[in-house]
């Protein structure tokens, strides 16, 4: 789970039950708050950090949902986009077609606002 929000503190919902999940091994939990420091840090910055993994998933068949601003959204596209590219070595139209037939398989989803 790549979880996204301003403050840990104040915006770190659910942060009990996805702690417990994580220590017992069920759920590798990967957070980003944009603002505890000075550098905005936001979930496309995690998921380029864990580039390998996140192709590894997708390649095993793993479901992706993106909720959140529309801002937020289409830099996730884009960043998956560019994980494509760098971790499976596709050309760029190779990774907008993989990253097309992701949505028509219905393996990403979002609910963005």
């Amino acid at each position: 789970l790549f979880f996204g929000e301003r403050n840990s503190k104040t915006d770190f919902y659910f942060e009990d039950f996805f702690k417990d999940l994580e220590e017992r091994n069920s759920l590798r939990l990967t957070t980003a708050f944009s603002r505890d420091q000075e550098d905005k840090i936001y979930v496309q910055d995690r998921l380029l950090e864990n580039a390998s993994d996140v192709w590894q998933w997708i390649h095993s068949g793993c479901l992706i949902y993106i909720c959140g601003g529309l801002v937020m959204g289409r830099a996730v596209d884009e960043t998956l986009q560019n994980i494509f590219t760098q971790e499976g070595n596709l050309s760029k139209e190779e990774s907008r077609a993989f990253f097309k037939s992701l949505i028509k398989e219905k393996r990403y989803l979002k609910d963005i606002y």
